[in-house]
């Protein structure tokens, strides 16, 4: 793995046991997507014939394994108990989250808690655990090297994280010739990732299809279809969000203009997923006052960009503010203010 020699790099000369680690790292890689692959009867890897297709997955279920059992030859090697540690957890990880994935959570705070936790265990573990064990093989003088392990692991947890989400989104906005494996797969194997859990806070109607894990004809196309109409843009700061929502007819009023009860769900909803970027999130919330003031019409056919943020969050109490804009001319649609019960 060409992240964790790039940690060390940046202190000192690369030794052979911290090359030693990217190359088990890359190993153990390797192995993990060939048992997935068979596990998710995936056919295509990079473009390729994925190894349970080519080889048949008896042959490539073993070829995985094999791949493991050699790493732990050359992990052993290394003679270090903490970085065997180390990358035996990563491991361990591996196969944890792929039994969580087996369950789905009921709450909305659960789910995502879930998906974070499963998201480290699949992926930002072997990013975190690789990179804390290339720090400690180092040799620095004058440096703490038990500190910058630690450093080094924040780091591989948050660079793998991120990897994982980015991934997620393309699994729902990418081709099957983007990603050269097939799109969509997680949604066809009943898993909620990222996408899916923050456009079910806009739209309710999604919770049924995760509870019963898109297995209906016709759930991958309509969770696909919502996930399209709103779009986490940035995060500036911690506590704030941007997103932006197309206007369909499934979002008016009689008039054929914007419904005020949609504006309202979506202060509720968008505040909510606000307060939850900051650094010291709360574990549950519940509303306590919700307002809009209503400004301009907007129409089917328009953008509206949703602006919420963190405006207070005190020990108990939230206060969250909300502008909606029309992306075309920038006017003020409406202005929204939630008030929560945090714990």
């Amino acid at each position: 793995m060409s992240l964790v020699i790039v940690i060390f790099i940046l202190f000192s000369v690369l030794h052979k046991n911290q090359q030693c680690i990217a190359t088990l790292g890359e190993m153990i890689h390797t192995a993990s997507l060939i048992h997935d692959d068979v596990v998710d009867s995936s056919d295509r890897r990079r473009g390729k014939p994925a190894a349970a297709v080519r080889w048949g997955p008896r042959k490539a279920v073993l070829a995985g394994d094999y791949i493991l059992g050699i790493s732990s030859i050359m992990l052993a090697r290394i003679g270090n108990s903490d970085v065997i540690s180390l990358l035996s957890r990563v491991i361990q990880d591996l196969v944890r989250g792929e039994f969580m994935q087996l369950s789905t959570k009921e709450s909305d705070a659960e789910q995502f808690q879930d998906y974070l936790n499963k998201t480290f265990c699949k992926t930002a573990s072997l990013f975190a655990n690789t990179c804390k064990a290339v720090a400690l093989l180092g040799n620095l003088p004058n440096i703490n090297i038990n500190q910058l392990a630690d450093y080094a692991y924040e780091f591989g947890k948050n660079f793998g994280m991120a990897f994982q989400l980015i991934d997620d989104l393309l699994d729902v906005t990418a081709t099957d010739d983007d990603l050269g494996k097939p799109a969509t797969v997680d949604l066809k194997l009943g898993l909620s990732t990222a996408p899916v859990l923050f456009a079910s806070q806009q739209f309710p109607e999604l919770q049924s299809l995760i509870l019963r894990r898109f297995s209906e004809v016709g759930d991958i196309e309509r969770a696909v279809k919502l996930i399209d109409q709103i779009r986490v843009v940035s995060s500036r700061k911690p506590g704030h969000v941007q997103c932006e929502l197309d206007i369909d007819e499934r979002h008016l009023n009689r008039y054929d203009t914007l419904h005020g009860g949609m504006l309202s769900a979506l202060t509720d909803s968008v505040s909510t997923l606000a307060l939850q970027t900051n650094e010291k999130k709360p574990s549950k919330s519940a509303s306590i006052e919700l307002s809009v003031s209503f400004l301009k019409a907007a129409k089917k056919g328009e953008t509206l960009i949703i602006d919420a943020e963190t405006v207070k969050l005190g020990r108990t109490l939230a206060f969250l503010s909300v502008e909606f804009r029309n992306k075309q001319n920038n006017e003020l649609i409406a202005t929204g203010k939630h008030t929560k019960y945090v714990s």
